[in-house]
């Protein structure tokens, strides 16, 4: 906490967080070491995938709800 300038900045990092650490923290001593090759492989991505596409929403205002009320 000592860190971030408020408890709501350390919450939201936090939350982004574990789910980025749930996707890619695997318990290495319980699967193969070609097992985990292939699972990280896929996660990174997923990873990827995840990031194009908010940077597609982000780059393109079309795509975002409008906030202009009628």
């Amino acid at each position: 906490m000592q860190r971030f300038k408020s408890a709501g900045s350390a919450q939201r990092f936090q939350g982004i967080h574990a789910a980025v650490h749930n996707m890619f923290n695997l318990q290495r001593h319980l699967i193969s070491r070609s097992t985990l090759r292939t699972f990280r492989a896929e996660a990174t991505a997923e990873w990827e995938a995840a990031v194009a596409a908010a940077l597609t929403w982000i780059a393109s205002p079309a795509l975002r709800p409008s906030t202009s009320l009628p």
